[in-house]
């Protein structure tokens, strides 16, 4: 089995006031620690075991007034120098979010094959086109603004879905969002995982300089499949939306992978995504 240490992982939050705290709870998430990037690592006790990950274990993250967060690149032990790519790759965890109603759809197979990519990741599938999202609804959005204890139990009935689409992304370090183009853009169950996910204080906090994300340090590729709509065409209103909606969350490192038109040019198209794929700096 995979090896286990016990961290320990030093945070020293400097909370000049309650907003601050309620910002920093929010902000130290599990699972979280990503070699190589600046990013926030797990708050947990020092006793607790977490898999053996890239040493990003050893930071110092402080919490100042004014809201703007700081954290320190983690230190190189001697078993850094030897942590291998291929393990890397191993360890990695996919979340791949399938958009199309159609079961064996091209975007899928996209997905499928750049997570192909991966050997030996771990992958979870998260069908919307089998399981579309709720629409949100009033006693969705009237609980934004409550603390969750205060919650009542409609409000708490609404939010459990939302609690298991977020935990479940917040787990993983690496997203592949298979993309079905529907008329210039995405399908509305992707739009309603984005509005069950993109929750004030859950998944970004509002401070004095502006929304800060609070899922750093994961990965997103983007493919899609349309009928003559690939990325970056005058009609093409799906990329920049999503690449906007997974920067606002903190997930700035998107890479629109390929996409495939098949009402124009499919063979010639499907030919310049497996190659695009094939050429991803994974």
């Amino acid at each position: 089995g995979m090896p286990r240490v016990t961290t320990t992982t030093r945070m020293t939050l400097r909370c000049q006031n309650y907003f601050a705290i309620a910002v920093a709870t929010a902000i130290f998430l599990p699972n979280c620690i990503v070699e190589g990037r600046k990013t926030f690592s797990a708050f947990i006790p020092s006793s607790s075991s977490l898999p053996l990950l890239p040493p990003a274990a050893h930071q110092k993250i402080s919490l100042v007034k004014n809201s703007r967060i700081f954290c320190r690149e983690p230190q190189k032990s001697t078993a850094a120098r030897f942590y291998s790519k291929k393990t890397e790759l191993a360890m990695s965890k996919i979340l791949h979010v399938i958009s199309s109603a159609r079961p064996e759809s091209n975007s899928t197979k996209l997905g499928q094959m750049l997570i192909s990519r991966f050997p030996g990741a771990t992958v979870t599938v998260r069908d919307l086109g089998k399981n579309s999202p709720s629409i949100v609804n009033e006693q969705f959005v009237d609980a934004w603004s409550i603390p969750s204890d205060q919650h009542t139990e409609q409000q708490r009935r609404a939010f459990s879905e939302s609690d298991a689409l977020l935990a479940e992304l917040k787990s993983h370090d690496i997203v592949v969002l298979s993309v079905a183009v529907y008329n210039f853009n995405i399908p509305a169950s992707l739009k309603a995982w984005f509005d069950q996910i993109v929750c004030p204080g859950r998944a970004y906090v509002s401070t004095p300089a502006g929304a800060v994300g609070l899922l750093q340090g994961k990965k997103a590729y983007v493919v899609s499949s349309s009928g003559v709509t690939p990325f970056g065409s005058p009609m093409d209103h799906y990329s920049r939306y999503l690449v906007g909606m997974l920067g606002f969350v903190g997930i700035r490192d998107v890479t629109l992978a390929a996409s495939v038109t098949v009402a124009r040019d499919k063979e010639e198209s499907w030919a310049a995504a497996e190659r695009a794929i094939a050429a991803l700096p994974v």
